[in-house]
């Protein structure tokens, strides 16, 4: 029931549900309550409420170590510490998730994410570093070439290296 409301986009009331069952574990067999914490997760995310999210993301990793669920409930984890504003907590988690995980289909976007914020906070060459990966694992239609070439374009202006952002931008124009 939680699921439905989830995907109806009713995640006030799917947090509740699926809060009540975790409150309450004895209510659903036990192989439900990882899924049922994952959800809770979700739904929080969804709302916003990162804070509450990281929370139920951490006992999931804590508790579940070996689900399957692991490097996407690793990365939501990072994700709500970056929207949190814990910035070096979230940089942490994406290093080592990009590590641990290199066969996640999470990995280029832990890449990107990684050099946005490289580039947020003026780390230019980390910012080049992340997206050098992706250009260089680029396949065709790979979804992250325009958005990582974007940045990289953003990362040679913030450098002053012009003719890097101009060989940058050629390359984008002719991605697209």
């Amino acid at each position: 029931l939680g699921i439905l409301y989830y995907k109806q986009n009713n995640y006030e009331v799917a947090a509740g549900y699926f809060k009540t069952i975790w409150e309450d574990p004895q209510s659903v067999p036990q192989e439900y309550l990882k899924h049922t914490l994952f959800w809770l997760g979700e739904s929080q995310l969804k709302l916003g409420r990162f804070n509450d999210a990281k929370l139920n993301y951490k006992t999931f990793y804590e508790r579940f170590k070996n689900d399957f669920l692991i490097p996407e409930v690793y990365w939501r984890l990072g994700f709500c510490e970056y929207r949190s504003g814990n910035i070096k907590d979230s940089i942490e988690i994406f290093r080592s998730l990009k590590d641990q995980f290199k066969s996640s289909q999470l990995n280029l976007f832990t890449h990107f994410l990684l050099a946005e914020i490289y580039l947020f906070y003026g780390d230019y060459s980390s910012s080049i570093k992340e997206l050098d990966f992706i250009l260089n694992k680029s396949q065709q239609g790979n979804i992250f070439e325009g958005a990582a070439l974007l940045v990289l374009y953003w990362n040679y202006l913030h450098l002053g290296e012009l003719e890097g952002a101009s060989k940058t931008f050629q390359r984008l124009q002719k991605s697209n």
